[in-house]
């Protein structure tokens, strides 16, 4: 049971062997010639392919690999059509002016000083001058939910009370560029305090009221122009929300000094010079840029699986099999050819001398029971020709006896023949002794006859022990 069970395993891994030599004729009934140890390897290679295969399928649901790609292109603008809508979904900015020197003790209202004002602008060129169309968004004190709820989550970032927000519901379009005949932009920019403004911000009823042109004036050096806008990302490890929303900060120091530095051919020179105006000198476009970056992310699909598993698998054949085909299979197949044409060799010698022997065998058998025929059937003639000559010797003594019993009774009878007749008891003798003369030929012959059949008996045992023995003679000496 064991040794079957050794077979058939052996078999098993044998036919597990991926990495068969080709053959040109049929070698056990089979095109390729395989070895235990190629079975072994193709069982290594097969459950590594599917340990690597369950990897690279969990890799694939759980998406550990993919491919980032980014793009980068600049648009002709003076063609480009394309069209933005800002909103509250994909940006939201707020404004705040922060002091840069503040007493201490005391708050600075600054949005009593200052207006921020948002204007959608659309902005045509007709060749000799241009044109602006603008269009005021209103605007009102940041609420915790403005810039996508991330502005109350800020550490240290006050978005109530100091920072101004458009409307909820407002929109933005921009297009084109400076060099197109019309475009739309968006305007901030920072001027002075107008009532409407505070009720903007406060109410109808607030009590607060703007300061005083100097006083505005005076308070430009003073304050911060602070910015923050909504920004989204790409999160490339993200698959759930990959767009992530981000808070960016921009500041802006004002100054009211305007420095022009001219360059001339003979001398340089350096002035100042002030301007006064009801701007303060912020003024940000938002604008189309010319420039467009993609960002792709390609994941694995289990096609792509498929195709690397199936190289990698492919590669890894086509290496063992090479190294199986050249370094071992060969020399095991030359081996095993030769042991099998050997183990051939010798059977038929084999089984040649065993027909030869069987063939001496035979004809001995035959030849001895020729022999032991002939032999029988001349000592039958021998023995019958023994008999019939003792028989007739037997006869001739047998009649030799009779006639001189016959005599010696005659003899006897003609000396007693008076003495007989005197006594009857000895007439009665006589015919008893008469009797038994007359039956002695008869008992001799037949113990002549026993004689002859015991000694054929054994001659003819003699014989066949004799058989016996040189048959035993000649199988020892073979």
């Amino acid at each position: 049971m064991g040794k079957n069970f050794k077979q058939h395993l052996k078999r098993f891994i044998k036919n597990q062997d991926t990495f068969g030599h080709p053959i040109t004729l049929r070698y056990k009934n089979q095109h390729n010639f395989n070895s235990l140890f190629g079975g072994i390897v193709s069982i290594i290679l097969k459950f590594g392919f599917l340990a690597y295969s369950v990897i690279q399928l969990l890799s694939m649901y759980q998406r550990d690999s993919y491919q980032i790609n980014r793009l980068t292109s600049v648009r002709n603008m003076g063609f480009d059509t394309r069209e933005i809508m800002l909103n509250r979904t994909n940006f939201d900015f707020g404004v705040s002016l922060v002091p840069m020197f503040e007493e201490e003790g005391k708050s600075i209202a600054l949005f009593e000083y200052f207006k921020i004002q948002v204007d959608q602008t659309i902005a045509t060129f007709d060749g000799q001058k241009l044109d602006f169309t603008s269009k005021s968004v209103p605007m009102k004190i940041c609420t915790p939910d403005r810039l996508n709820g991330l502005a109350g989550k800020a550490n240290g970032v006050l978005i109530t009370e100091y920072f101004a927000c458009p409307e909820d519901d407002f929109q933005f379009k921009i297009f084109g560029s400076q060099a197109t005949s019309s475009h739309n932009l968006v305007n901030i920019k920072l001027v002075q305090c107008e009532s409407e403004w505070l009720k903007q911000l406060y109410g109808n009823n607030t009590k607060r009221k703007c300061k005083s042109y100097e006083e505005f004036i005076a308070s430009l050096d003073q304050i911060n122009f602070n910015l923050m806008y909504l920004q989204q990302t790409f999160d490339e490890s993200d698959f759930d929300q990959p767009i992530k929303n981000h808070l960016k900060h921009d500041y802006f120091l004002l100054n009211r000094n305007i420095t022009y530095f001219t360059l001339e051919k003979d001398y340089n020179m350096i002035y100042e010079r002030n301007v006064e105006s009801g701007d303060a000198g912020i003024n940000i476009d938002l604008m189309l840029n010319d420039k467009i970056f993609t960002t792709t992310r390609q994941v694995r699909t289990l096609l792509d699986m498929l195709a690397e598993i199936g190289g990698f698998y492919t590669i890894l054949f086509a290496i063992a099999k090479v190294l199986l085909m050249r370094q071992v299979k060969l020399a095991k197949l030359f081996r095993s050819i030769k042991g099998k044409i050997f183990k051939s060799i010798v059977a038929q010698i084999y089984i040649f001398v065993a027909i030869k022997k069987q063939a001496y065998l035979l004809k001995l058998q035959v030849i001895e029971e020729q022999i032991f025929s002939h032999n029988q059937l001349n000592l039958q003639k021998c023995l019958s020709k023994i008999y019939v000559d003792k028989l007739e010797e037997n006869r001739a003594m047998n009649d030799q006896i009779q006639l001189s019993a016959q005599k010696i009774i005659n003899a006897k009878l003609g000396q007693t023949r008076n003495q007989m007749r005197e006594n009857k008891q000895d007439q009665r003798l006589i015919k008893k002794l008469s009797k038994i003369f007359d039956q002695y030929p008869k008992i001799n012959e037949n113990e002549q006859i026993g004689i002859k059949t015991s000694q054929v008996e054994n001659v003819n045992n003699n014989l066949k022990f004799n058989r016996e023995v040189k048959s035993n003679q000649f199988e020892i000496e073979f």
